[in-house]
């Protein structure tokens, strides 16, 4: 097991830089044990010079080129934080080739992981507002019948697409997070009233899909608000809501202190509505550097990658994009509205499904945004070995695999888990809290 200097001794209590090793650790998956004092094998600085009783030390100036991105100053068209982590785990197996352990990224080593989502802005396309822009723009072209039948009968509307898309998904054998308006007007218009919608939402939960609140724009800037449009939709749910993402989406991390203060477990807002882009160059759900109060936030910040937004605005379906998050075994954070499923959005069902059934046949794990992210914390909780040659897990987590170099002995696990061996020095670890592995 490697033995690492404590960053912030290393880089001589450089928040920024820490903030940076923190991360690309966790993002490779290393097991490390970390200390205050010299001896130890491996230390990072920023500075040439040598530390005394370090074995090797590792050069932080090579990872200045993302330091401008994990901090929320610029966006990639490739995961440049998740190639670094895994340059700095292939250096440490080179370096420490009989010691090396690390975790798998996701359960079961899946090559990547996909999380569906869906912002429900609109549920009505005949309702009278619309009805009336469309005679005003001479587009309304609708034959009297239908249209009667479509205001009296509102769940039957084509954008509706709620049940239908989740029944669809189901048959499909995945899973996604549906965020929810609790606001029935804006500045732009008219909405729903959630409350009319209690019987959808209780049939998503009851087929495992995930509720997440769809924050208005007044609440981007007062967590009072936020947290009370949180309680309205947990009084819907009867439960407790873990994600939050903004109506219109956020380029920026400035807002991002207020779902972290109304104690969301994750956000999903950072993108760009034009194209398709990675914010801060970095798919896996991490903790945000905010550049204002100078820290790390509790909050994990899930950058939305692939969205119908930027096909409405005229930007061509990337594969070479999507090839390259899942080449570095990344995160592909996928957002289609509800509506674009109904007949006349053809070719966006289409598109959709594509992307569905291609990372079904290429293995990849389709988990809701809490559950993922749930899965990043517990996987955090165990990376770091506070003493001896033991783990021990503060939370269940299950599938998650460990690799390790063949001469180590094989992890010996004590509790009510289990582990299983899959193949010389990889192993399959089943926790649940308070158990305990060791060597």
């Amino acid at each position: 097991m490697i033995t690492i200097l404590n960053p912030a001794l290393s880089l001589k209590q450089d928040p920024l830089y820490i903030f940076v090793v923190e991360t690309l650790l966790e993002v490779s998956g290393l097991i490390y044990r970390l200390v205050n004092r010299t001896p130890c094998d491996l230390a990072f600085q920023y500075n040439s010079r040598n530390i005394s009783g370090v074995k090797y030390v590792l050069e932080v100036k090579g990872y200045e080129k993302i330091v401008p991105f994990l901090t929320g100053e610029k966006t990639a068209n490739s995961p440049l934080v998740e190639i670094e982590a895994e340059r700095l785990l292939n250096k440490c197996k080179h370096i420490f080739p009989h010691k090396w352990m690390n975790f798998s990224k996701w359960p079961r080593s899946s090559p990547f992981a996909i999380g569906l989502s869906h912002d429900v802005d609109r549920i009505r396309y005949y309702s009278w507002s619309n009805l009336v822009r469309l005679w005003l723009n001479r587009k309304l072209d609708l034959g009297m019948n239908k249209t009667i039948h479509y205001l009296t009968h509102p769940y039957q509307d084509p954008y509706f697409q709620i049940e239908n898309l989740g029944l669809e998904e189901f048959k499909r054998g995945v899973t996604s997070t549906f965020f929810f308006l609790t606001i029935p007007r804006d500045r732009y218009g008219r909405r729903y009233k959630i409350k009319t919608l209690s019987a959808a939402l209780a049939e998503l939960i009851s087929l495992n899909f995930e509720i997440g609140l769809h924050a208005s724009i007044k609440s981007k800037k007062s967590v009072k608000k936020l947290n009370r449009e949180k309680e309205i939709l947990q009084r819907i749910v009867k439960g407790k809501v873990n994600g939050v993402r903004y109506h219109y989406l956020m380029k920026n991390d400035k807002f991002l202190v207020f779902p972290d203060l109304a104690g969301f477990l994750y956000d999903s807002s950072l993108s760009s509505s034009k194209i398709w882009t990675i914010p801060r160059g970095i798919t896996y759900p991490h903790q945000p550097w905010h550049r204002f109060l100078n820290r790390k936030l509790q909050i994990r910040e899930i950058v939305l990658t692939v969205h119908d937004m930027a096909l409405i605005n005229g930007y061509s379906f990337n594969s070479q994009f999507i090839s390259r998050i899942i080449k570095a075994k990344g995160l592909l954070t996928v957002l289609w509205h509800q509506r674009f499923m109904a007949p006349q959005f053809e070719n966006f069902t289409r598109q959709y499904w594509d992307i569905v059934d291609w990372g079904r046949r290429e293995k990849g794990w389709f988990a809701t945004l809490s559950e993922i992210s749930h899965f990043c914390n517990s996987r955090k909780s165990i990376l770091s070995v506070p003493g001896k040659d033991i783990l021990r897990s503060y939370s269940k987590i299950d599938d998650l695999d460990l690799n390790q170099s063949l001469n180590l002995t094989p992890p010996q696990l004590m509790g009510k888990g289990v582990v299983n061996k899959i193949s010389p020095g990889k192993y399959r670890l089943n926790f649940n809290p308070g158990d305990v592995v060791k060597w």
